[in-house]
């Protein structure tokens, strides 16, 4: 995931959805973190705890994860 200082970077699709990318190593963040995600870092969330809380809380809020694999 990367954020900013006080938000996590998103995407708008089509102006529909708002889609929120996760990467599986921090260094895919990193090289990620360019042009308008400038000044952002890479930050490490625990599996769990992102299908515990983040998935169930973004489940009826047009909200949609792009997982980046391997």
């Amino acid at each position: 995931m990367i954020i900013n200082k006080t938000h996590y970077t998103s995407i708008t699709s089509a102006g529909f959805f708002i889609l929120i990318p996760f990467y599986p190593k921090k260094e895919f963040a990193e090289f990620f973190a360019k042009n308008e995600w400038l000044g952002c870092k890479a930050k490490s969330i625990d599996l769990e705890y992102f299908i515990d809380k983040w998935l169930t809380r973004i489940e009826n809020d047009r909200i949609k994860t792009i997982n980046i694999y391997n």
